[in-house]
């Protein structure tokens, strides 16, 4: 399914990730650990195509995404993944269904199938409640769950997800995480950044980092 090989992403003063090499296979939840700067955030922008690396390549299906022009690997994004932040990243001033329809906007989704769509994934969700309501007025448990259902919403196979937790108190951060092993159960492919062990302990793989390196794997 992603198949990652002698990963290299420097910046100016530091190289974050060197010469990372790894496997995912379909299906299957892995989770990336490390202590803050160790590059892990980064190994998961470039795996999901969000960066572009120094050197190495990322294969998704076979195909190396870091090959394709910028405008290709877009859409191969669109089609193929779902990105959730830390940060939620969702727009303040759209409504919750706003937000989510944003990635089939792009893929040029139409109307009445963007709508039932948006409604399946919110009844999954559990925020079928909050459709009309601004962003900014939801609480951070439920912009999390807005931001998965963006992700979800084109019906990808890999989520990846930059600290999906992060912000959350605990029993938030349990709800969203048993909404990520539900979805799991669809047979999507999941690779997520955290820095909680016990978060980290319900996913089928860990890799743990440290100054850039994968110092364990399988754990």
């Amino acid at each position: 399914m992603i198949e990652v090989q002698d990963l290299v992403k420097k910046y100016a003063d530091c190289t974050a990730v060197n010469n990372v090499s790894f496997s995912v296979g379909k299906g299957e939840f892995v989770a990336v650990t490390g202590r803050s700067g160790s590059g892990k955030s980064t190994l998961l922008k470039c795996v999901s195509g969000l960066l572009t690396p120094n050197s190495g390549s990322v294969l998704i299906d076979g195909r190396n995404i870091h090959s394709l022009k910028a405008a290709e690997r877009s859409v191969f994004r669109n089609k193929t993944a779902g990105y959730v932040f830390q940060s939620y990243a969702l727009e303040p001033k759209y409504t919750a269904f706003e937000n989510i329809e944003i990635p089939m906007l792009i893929g040029g989704v139409s109307k009445s199938a963007r709508r039932k769509r948006i409604l399946e994934v919110s009844e999954f969700i559990g925020i079928s409640e909050i459709l009309k309501k601004q962003a900014e007025t939801l609480s951070g448990g439920e912009k999390q769950r807005v931001a998965i259902a963006r992700a979800l919403v084109n019906s990808p196979k890999i989520i990846f997800a930059d600290e999906p937790c992060g912000n959350l108190d605990k029993k938030t951060s349990d709800a969203v995480m048993n909404l990520f092993l539900e979805i799991k159960k669809l047979g999507t492919t999941i690779v997520m950044v955290t820095h909680q062990r016990e978060d980290a302990l319900k996913a089928d793989k860990i890799i743990e980092m440290l100054d850039g390196e994968i110092i364990n794997e399988n754990i």
